[in-house]
């Protein structure tokens, strides 16, 4: 315990699932942290849980794919708690579907929530962490950014873009004391994974039960990962363990092998 004591945290989609989960990982370590979503009321429901622990949170509404909006998350979070040492990216926009039945919106709401969202926050809130000589930025890719996947060439060209970004950046910014790095959870029991194991299987003419199994039969462990299980990963690269590691991508999936 205790490995984030006097860190401040801001986490992007961190109302439900592996962003939720993150951030009560990282109350739990003694960090401070601000609970962003586009939906504030979820938010705030956060952020009591976990104050409600003793620890410290702060709930913000926020919309990464608008300018204004994070530009207004950041000003907030200064006036409120200071600048970050910490930034998660961790809202994300998940859809599946055929790719001739894909229309060109989606590709576009796909790139610019989990893409160019994590751009807006960097841009936003890197300058302070390099003024201050320190700093953690964590982006939740995904195994998708690592190999192809049926029926989600928006969703894999999404997440191959942000770890595209996690390394451009480790690079040009390596000399400043700031570590970017990337973790690519595999499958995760999440209401985003339910809704797109649905979509999969509309795609792909199967039940749900059968697309189901079909998934399982790729994780050696043989059954998917628990939200919480990311946080202990997150853990490690926002604190002081993994100074010495930047511009990395690991991969938590079960076992699943990646080229």
């Amino acid at each position: 315990m205790g490995r984030l004591n006097g860190k401040t945290a801001v986490i992007t989609g961190a109302s439900s699932g592996i962003g939720l989960c993150i951030a009560k990982a990282f109350a739990q370590e003694g960090a401070a942290v601000a609970i962003c979503a586009r939906g504030l009321e979820k938010a705030q429901t956060a952020a009591d849980s976990i104050r409600s622990s003793g620890a410290q949170a702060l709930a913000l509404p926020c919309d990464v794919a608008s300018d204004d909006s994070v530009n207004a998350l950041y000003e907030a979070v200064v006036r409120e708690v200071g600048p970050p040492n910490i930034v998660v990216n961790s809202a994300g926009y998940y859809a599946i579907s055929r790719f001739l039945d894909t229309p060109l919106d989606v590709y576009e709401r796909t790139i610019t929530v989990n893409y160019l969202g994590a751009v807006r926050m960097i841009q936003k809130f890197l300058p302070d962490m390099i003024e201050a000589g320190h700093g953690k930025i964590v982006n939740i890719a995904s195994t998708a950014g690592k190999w192809g996947s049926m029926f989600q060439a928006h969703y894999n060209g999404s997440k191959h873009a942000v770890l595209g970004i996690t390394k451009s950046l480790a690079i040009e910014f390596a000399k400043t004391g700031v570590n970017i790095n990337a973790i690519c959870p595999g499958w995760v029991e999440t209401p985003m994974f339910d809704e797109g194991m649905a979509q999969f299987a509309d795609a792909a003419n199967m039940t749900i039960e059968e697309t189901r199994g079909v998934w399982l039969s790729r994780v050696p462990m043989g059954r998917f990962l628990e939200p919480e299980e990311i946080g202990p990963l997150a853990i490690y690269l926002a604190s002081d363990e993994s100074n010495g590691m930047t511009g990395q991508a690991l991969t938590i999936s079960g076992g699943m092998v990646l080229i």
